[in-house]
């Protein structure tokens, strides 16, 4: 677990007295976010992780496929030597 003393540092405490002077549901909502911003940053991370690993698995499938896949018939027609697209011009 990390250290949930980092977020009782005295600029939270004082962010969190200044919210509630200000108004209190802005007071009541940085203390909402310093006593669950652990677990916020958690769930984000294991989320992240497992983004991170699809993306890596995906990765990989691509990298197995053959790179010479056969090239389509449009793609072969297109690349055969025939007259110029200026041809007009000539």
């Amino acid at each position: 677990m990390r250290n949930t003393r980092a977020r009782w540092s005295p600029l939270s405490i004082g962010l969190m007295d200044v919210g509630f002077l200000v108004a209190w549901p802005l007071g009541l909502a940085i203390l909402a976010y310093i006593l669950s911003g652990d677990h916020l940053r958690t769930a984000f991370d294991e989320h992240l992780q497992h983004e991170l690993n699809r993306l890596e698995e995906e990765r990989r499938k691509l990298d197995s496929m053959p790179s010479s896949l056969p090239k389509s018939r449009v793609a072969s027609a297109f690349s055969k030597a025939g007259p110029s697209a200026d041809w007009a011009f000539s």
